[in-house]
């Protein structure tokens, strides 16, 4: 293991205990550094360790504290075993698969706490983990095994066995469920075979990789990327200090004492991250892996929940839930919204109906999640149209598509990131590597502004853009304006191919399901031309049972257009 160094050391904030309150990551005289207090850090003093080395001192810390509450199975572990079996994981992977650094294992299930002792078993080898979503078909495992090459070992749920059990990389599958086969063993008969005793080990936490993640693949095949210890721990690190306070004597005051509701995947890197920050707070996770709305609610009141991440889908589907405003959720103190811009319309529906704000954040798989939140200090700060303002030692800039060049206050271009949380690469493309990472920042390859404040927009993707008789149009600004519509309950927005236009703007549209029936296409289309202009309006519009969204939850918009 790397020398041991407290993650709860005060000096995490010896910048700013030393008056030293600017960061090596971001540039001077950002805008809205103007909105931070005077005596909130700009930059953090990082502990160089390994993640298997902080869930060691998060247990000795947290020993007798609930981890985590598993409420299909209505079971519950403490952070002392989950020590005590990721120890025992760590031990029976090194010894029998001979699993260490310069390797990675698959872990593919739905939410559960064996997938967290997995990991972090796996962290303690010296080797990364590479989570498969449960959605992904038999061929895209398939590629992420193949492209990574050095996975030969997995964790998989008993019903998504027979999706990768005829992948020839694989020669030892760990079974969440009573599979008996050749190459298989049970989960815990695995955990019982072995001491707590995982390998010593040397870990370089800016080098090594701790997480081969892959993306979704919604813009094409899977790529992986590169994570280490570095950008996770300090990531994570940036989240807790954002959200739950700056001074040396606020944060424990925290820690140990809040519960999130997580029913976002997982294996995604929002959810993910989401995991790391209550471990590091010491938080109890109430974990399902369900989007039933009745039990959501349910569970924050039960539990009395403080902290719930969601996703724009979850989030409108609450907003229009009949029976919401007959929970107590006044438990809660966070709602947070990732993985895509929220119409404004639906947040201001949901503040209308429970009393509580529902604050956006945008982040990235080659992030390792976050780089803008809006900001918690400060309710009056918080702009419900905007993703809010880059977390410390996180600079941004917009850029022109074309030239590269920075664009000025409130001009549309690709949003570029810099900040410790930066992936390395990605895995085995050294050349889309150097077209993605220039001079230590990121371009994201998605489309914002920048007002004069430093909140930052996100308009859409540069590939989701539509050139109507050359206009560029961003389907994001049609979205929210038809989310303002009575009878529209969920809608995504894509380019056509148009003989004439090149392009025309296509809605697709669910309806709500007091007006199917009693709404025409025509009509919407009539609306939205009085509403957007004669530019912006769709000129096709297709009712929709449902709208496809990826295995998190998110519009699919690929498959929208068919490819």
């Amino acid at each position: 293991m790397s020398k041991y160094v407290d993650i709860y050391s005060k000096e995490i904030l010896l910048p700013l205990l030393k008056g030293v309150n600017e960061s090596p990551w971001v540039r001077s005289g950002r805008p809205w550094e103007r909105l931070m207090p005077k005596d909130v850090p700009r930059t953090l003093n990082y502990p160089v360790v390994s993640l298997g080395e902080m869930i060691d001192q998060v247990a000795e810390r947290f020993r007798n504290n609930a981890f985590v509450n598993y409420i299909p199975e209505d079971k519950k572990y403490t952070y002392s075993e989950l020590k005590y079996i990721s120890d025992k994981l760590a031990s029976g992977l090194a010894e029998r698969f001979g699993v260490g650094k310069g390797k990675s294992v698959a872990i593919m299930t739905p939410n559960r706490p064996e997938y967290i002792f997995s990991m972090f078993g796996v962290l303690k080898t010296g080797a990364a983990f590479t989570p498969i979503p449960p959605m992904l078909t038999a061929e895209d495992a398939e590629h992420i095994i193949q492209n990574s090459g050095i996975i030969d070992t997995i964790f998989v749920h008993e019903w998504l066995y027979p999706r990768v059990k005829n992948i020839k990389a694989l020669e030892n599958f760990i079974i969440f469920g009573g599979v008996k086969e050749p190459k298989t063993v049970n989960f815990w008969d695995f955990v019982k075979e072995f001491k707590p005793k995982p390998p010593e080990i040397q870990v370089d936490p800016k080098e090594d990789l701790a997480v081969l993640i892959y993306t979704s693949g919604t813009t094409g095949r899977p790529k992986g990327v590169m994570l280490t210890h570095y950008n996770v721990l300090s990531n994570t690190l940036q989240y807790a200090y954002w959200l739950y306070g700056f001074y040396p004597d606020l944060l424990p005051s925290q820690m140990g004492r809040r519960s999130m509701l997580i029913v976002i995947p997982i294996c995604h890197m929002y959810g993910y991250m989401m995991t790391m920050l209550c471990m590091y707070l010491g938080m109890m996770i109430v974990l399902h892996h369900s989007f039933d709305l009745q039990q959501v609610c349910e569970l924050i009141e039960e539990y009395k929940v403080t902290d719930f991440p969601g996703i724009p889908t979850l989030i409108i589907w609450l907003a229009n839930y009949e029976n919401v405003d007959k929970y107590d959720l006044t438990s809660l103190g966070n709602i947070l919204s990732g993985s895509a811009p929220i119409p404004p319309e639906i947040e201001h529906k949901f503040e209308e109906l429970t009393g509580i704000k529902v604050t956006q954040g945008y982040g990235l798989t080659e992030t390792s999640s976050a780089v803008c939140v809006n900001p918690f200090w400060g309710p009056s700060l918080v702009k419900s149209d905007s993703v809010g303002i880059p977390i410390q030692d996180t600079d941004c800039k917009i850029v022109n598509i074309d030239t590269g060049e920075e664009v000025s206050i409130g001009e549309i271009g690709e949003v570029c990131w810099k900040g410790p949380q930066v992936m390395k690469g990605y895995w085995k493309a050294p050349e889309l590597t150097s077209k993605i990472l220039k001079d230590g920042w990121l371009h994201s390859g998605d489309l914002g502004k920048m007002d004069e404040e430093g909140y930052i927009y996100i308009t859409g993707r540069l590939k989701d853009i539509i050139k109507y008789k050359g206009h560029t149009i961003h389907p994001d600004e049609i979205e929210f304006k038809l989310f303002e519509h009575p009878a529209v309950l969920e809608c995504a927005v894509i380019g056509v191919p148009d003989p004439e236009a090149g392009e025309t703007i296509k809605a697709f549209i669910v309806l709500r399901e007091n007006y199917k029936d009693r709404v025409t296409e025509q009509e919407i289309i009539n609306w939205s031309k009085e509403k957007l202009g004669s530019l912006k309006y769709p000129r096709i519009v297709e009712f929709r049972k449902e709208i496809p969204k990826t295995s998190m939850g998110k519009i699919f918009k690929k498959k929208l257009r068919g490819e």
